[in-house]
């Protein structure tokens, strides 16, 4: 069976949330509606809320981010990652992107599980070299996007599920695999591995952390 290493990236692999800067990136570009630069600073609350009351927030988080986005072509957003994704590496951990570049070097399967915008997601993957990488997807019908958010959410508890079919898909033993969050919305994930990894674990997450004697890094 195969090893693998879970990845959460927002305050995880990145400082801060990529989901936001892309928004602000897209607003900039107008590729966003302008009713997004009032949507923006309620998503940047909403995220702030859900690292420390995940099941409360998760619906709204949702929610703010599916109505940002409704209305836009997805092409455009995906053209748009593609050119915004190398700006992330100014935000990246530099000892987080050497446990992955380790990681790699040791045939561990790499996974990226994020709330932000999957198109982004799955950009910043493929410039670090994962094997799949999965953010939150929003409905599209005719190449336009609704705004409804597709189950499972990458938030809370559903990300085990996405684990799980990953798991399988890729024939890995959880035991043996690793996990890397910085907050409670990851505890469900960092509690399916074997090898759970706080990394730099907000006020919430570190109590949680020391108790289950999980390794931390800063």
């Amino acid at each position: 069976m195969n090893t693998a290493a879970f990845f959460d990236l927002d305050g995880t692999i990145v400082e801060g949330t990529s989901g936001l800067r892309f928004a602000r990136f897209l607003f900039r570009r107008r590729i966003l509606p302008l009713k997004t630069s009032l949507i923006i600073p309620s998503l940047k609350i909403f995220y702030d809320l859900v690292k420390g009351e995940v099941n409360k927030y998760m619906d709204e988080v949702d929610d703010m981010l599916g109505t940002s986005m409704k209305g836009v072509k997805k092409s455009l957003v995906q053209e748009q990652a593609k050119q915004y994704a190398g700006l992330e590496k100014h935000y990246m951990r530099a000892n987080i992107v050497k446990v992955i570049n380790n990681h790699k070097k040791n045939g561990v399967k790499l996974f990226m599980l994020s709330a932000s915008p999957d198109e982004l997601v799955k950009e910043v993957g493929k410039m670090l070299g994962f094997d799949e990488s999965i953010g939150t997807r929003i409905e599209t019908i005719g190449g336009i996007y609704t705004g409804r958010v597709l189950k499972p959410s990458l938030i809370g508890k559903d990300r085990v599920e996405i684990v799980k079919k990953l798991a399988k898909k890729y024939n890995i033993n959880l035991n043996q695999s690793f996990a890397y969050g910085n907050c409670v919305n990851d505890v469900p994930v960092l509690e399916t591995v074997g090898n759970p990894v706080a990394v730099n674990p907000n006020k919430y997450l570190k109590p949680i952390a020391v108790k289950n004697n999980w390794t931390i890094m800063n």
